[in-house]
Parts: structure tokens; sequence; C-alpha cells
């Protein structure tokens, strides 16, 4: 869902200041999408959507699993905020750039935090999050 991929990007370039994702990577700029063509240089945080399933109320609900991937020595503090950002969060739609057309309501959850890593090419410390996003799908005008 590129809706969700949109708050989640949005979300995190905004959090800036003292302690935040943007700050301890040192730019904006080094958070990026998973499935860009760049190699991320370190630091670096990069984002993916990983599955969206039919939730609990198959034809009402979805659940959108977005996995993380630090690449920085400072990957516990970096974990830590972006649990901050996105753990028992209800979203703010009006992030999502052009407005949202299939987004009702969304809020997440995290889900799973992968072993410490060490990224051999980068040369750097390597720490995954995964978070579940339960979306309400926007009611479609009927045909």
């Amino acid at each position: 869902m590129r809706e969700v991929e949109t708050l989640v990007y949005q979300r995190l370039i905004a959090d800036t200041g003292s302690g935040s994702v943007v700050g301890l990577l040192g730019n904006a700029s080094r958070i990026m999408h998973g499935q860009q063509q760049v190699i991320p240089s370190a630091p670096s945080l990069t984002f993916s959507v990983a599955s969206a399933v039919k939730g609990q109320v198959p034809r009402l609900t979805r659940e959108v699993f977005v996995t993380f991937q630090i690449y920085s020595d400072a990957y516990p503090e970096i974990a830590d905020r972006i649990s901050r950002l996105f753990d028992n969060h209800s979203h703010n739609l009006a992030l999502i750039s052009g407005g949202n057309l299939q987004v009702g309501g969304c809020s997440s959850v995290f889900d799973f935090e992968g072993p410490d890593a060490f990224d051999e090419s980068l040369e750097v410390q390597r720490k995954d999050l995964r978070f579940r996003f339960f979306v309400v799908p926007k009611a479609r005008d009927p045909i």
C-alpha cells in the first residue's frame, strides 16, 4: 500500500531535532525506500513493505507489515526512536501528500526485532525492525 509507505516516510523525515531519527542519521536524505536503486551509505535507514494481508475482518481491514533496516553503529538509539514514532500510534492521514484515496484510518504497533548484525559491505552495525500497520480502507462508492 503506497499510502502507508508515504505515511511512514513523512513521519520519519518530520522527526527532526535533538535525539530524532533525522538528527541521529545526519540528514533526511539518509532515509530511503528499500527498493531504491541506491546503495545506502552509513549511517542510513531503509524501509519497505514486507507484506499486506487481509486483517481480522477481511473485507474491512488490512494488515501491512513495514520493515526498517538500520545501518548505523548508533542503531540502539535509532531503533528506540523508531519505536517511539510507530509503536501504538494512530497516524495522521494529512501526512499523505495529494490526499488519502485508499486509507480511511491507520494505526501501528511493534511486531518484531531482528538480531544484532554487521553489514560487511558497509562495515557497520545493522538492525532490522518490523511494525504492523492496521489499515481501514476508505469506503468506496457503489457502482
